[in-house]
């Protein structure tokens, strides 16, 4: 499957809204790849310390520690990546001429994650996405959002 054979959804939850329950029900669908969320918050800040990323050494590293993270995660998803099909297929997508995201690498490993169980919606819950949209939106015009919020 390419990129665009997939559908996109951000769930964008604010804390405690029952999200967590709403992603695993979701995930029980065979046409759903909704794993445990990326957080790549804890990488964002350090995005421009990358430099630029049409620099493909750049976007390597970041492609590499994206995986890293994801291989760190409290709940480990039912596949593995190999950092360098991931930036080939990256660099193919995105050639240096065009926009590279870390949010592609993002995009990237849930497409492969979707791939392996035959899934052609993917969904991607972390919270601090919400604050991402305008971009994603951007890059994934497509994108369809969700917006979770609990009643108090």
């Amino acid at each position: 499957m390419s990129g665009s054979d997939f559908t996109r959804v951000l769930v964008g939850p604010l804390r405690r809204c029952g999200s967590h329950g709403l992603r695993l029900r979701l995930a029980k669908s065979p046409k759903v790849f909704s794993p445990y969320p990326l957080h790549i918050t804890d990488i964002l800040h350090r995005v421009p310390h990358y430099g630029d990323l049409s620099c493909d050494l750049n976007l390597f590293r970041l492609t590499h520690d994206v995986i890293t993270l994801q291989n760190f995660a409290p709940v480990r998803w039912k596949c593995s990546f190999d950092p360098v099909c991931i930036f080939d297929e990256l660099v193919e997508m995105h050639p240096k001429e065009k926009e590279r995201s870390v949010h592609h690498i993002v995009w990237k490993l849930l497409e492969k994650g979707a791939e392996a169980q035959s899934a052609t919606v993917l969904i991607d819950k972390s919270c601090e996405t919400l604050w991402r949209a305008p971009e994603l939106l951007r890059l994934y015009p497509d994108l369809k959002y969700v917006v979770l919020v609990r009643d108090p």
